[in-house]
């Protein structure tokens, strides 16, 4: 392994992180797209994770946040949302949110959408805004209290 090979990959890497927070799996996925080896890449995670400019679990905690207040996910959208985005499911299943945040979440997206979907009636309305928080990954029990709460 040519030293000069593994400063590329962490100039690489870096450049990456700098445009924005990535998961482990997002820079082994990318490093390996542009074609470094398995060794530069294995070296070059561990240098991150021992710099703590990669960190699973910090990043999970801010994509929560991200989530819920500003792409007002639900507990399904956000966990699609985070395995998206390379988070490890036992990371997922640690730092997930409660119901009542959930609740909370649909009914400050139902707030900003209300007078939208008021504008198309009562029945129609209700299907819109029940396929929006569904869309949104809520879960129907969720849904049915933001219904009743609205409605």
């Amino acid at each position: 392994m040519d030293s000069n090979d593994l400063k590329e990959v962490k100039k690489y890497a870096l450049k990456l992180l700098g445009h924005r927070d990535r998961s482990e799996r997002e820079i082994r996925q990318r490093l390996e797209l542009k074609g470094y080896s398995e060794p530069l890449i294995k070296e070059t995670v561990e240098y991150l994770k021992e710099k703590a400019l990669i960190d699973d679990s910090e990043l999970a905690k801010a994509l929560m946040r991200y989530c819920r207040e500003v792409k007002y996910l639900g507990l399904y959208g956000c966990k699609h949302f985070l395995h998206d985005r390379g988070i490890p499911e036992d990371i997922i299943k640690e730092i997930f949110f409660n119901r009542e945040d959930e609740f909370e979440t649909a009914m400050r997206l139902t707030g900003k959408k209300l007078s939208t979907f008021k504008a198309y009636g009562a029945d129609k309305g209700k299907k819109r805004l029940m396929g929006l928080l569904r869309r949104r990954g809520f879960d129907s029990g969720t849904i049915t209290c933001v219904l009743k709460e609205v409605l």
